[in-house]
């Protein structure tokens, strides 16, 4: 999987590009709390999760903490909900629904 230079230059350029490989090794080499990996959907959510088992089980663990990998609108899901429950927020708007397919 490669991205374009285009996506790139729309991210903060404190934050450089992390290859496939170096996001599987940092997400097996530290506690995944506080690290969420969001996807384009649930299929690569998936499959970055199996990677980071597999490495972990590579690296002899017989136990760890799976990383927190989401599709995108599971993951606007999640922020909505805790919008919702968070003391501070005020009442927001709904989240709309996928479109009916005739």
């Amino acid at each position: 999987m490669s991205l374009r230079p285009a996506t790139i230059s729309l991210m903060d350029a404190h934050f450089p590009p992390l290859g496939h490989a170096a996001l599987i090794e940092r997400l097996a080499a530290i506690p995944p709390a506080g690290i969420t990996v969001v996807t384009v959907n649930a299929r690569l959510a998936r499959t970055v999760i199996g990677e980071v088992d597999r490495a972990q089980v590579a690296a002899g663990r017989a136990s760890w903490e799976a990383p927190d990998a989401l599709p995108w609108g599971a993951f606007l899901a999640r922020c909505h909900e805790e919008a919702l429950y968070d003391p501070a927020g005020t009442s927001g708007p709904g989240l709309l629904k996928p479109a009916a397919h005739a």
